[in-house]
């Protein structure tokens, strides 16, 4: 069912309305602590990050070289759901993490210039999520 007349408007709505709720559901799990950032959690998801970012440069320049080749990372595919998938839960670790800093640094001020580089993250943190959610939402959508 469309809301504003076309499919192509009622996914937008779609993933802004996930985007609210994604993002309110990390607040309230944050605020109520069930949400932490431990050393060995945020060495994990960098682990995650760089074997992200290492099949999709390795899919990008198969593709560069080789035009026949059929792109696994940025069509409709199983790997490319999951990678998609991933990557939204990794803007959400990214946003716990920068709430987490800004609590740091409301407890104890350290300098301006720091807050300041949580509250860039953080406002990253929240474009990376929507940005997401937006290509898995297309994803989704061009198997239809």
């Amino acid at each position: 069912m469309a809301i504003m007349g076309t499919q192509k408007d009622s996914t937008a709505v779609q993933v802004i309305c996930t985007f609210f709720g994604f993002s309110l559901a990390l607040i309230v799990f944050y605020r109520l602590k069930w949400l932490r950032i431990t050393a060995p959690f945020l060495n994990g998801m960098v682990r995650v990050l760089a074997s992200l970012l290492s099949a999709v440069s390795l899919d990008f320049f198969t593709n560069l070289f080789n035009p026949g080749y059929r792109s696994i990372v940025w069509s409709y595919h199983p790997f490319s759901l999951a990678i998609s998938a991933l990557l939204v839960i990794a803007g959400g670790v990214l946003f716990v993490f920068s709430l987490d800093e800004i609590e740091g640094y409301l407890k104890k001020p350290k300098s301006d210039e720091l807050e300041w580089y949580a509250a860039y993250c953080l406002l990253l943190s929240l474009i990376w999520i929507f940005i997401a959610i937006f290509f898995l939402a297309a994803r989704i959508r061009s198997k239809r």
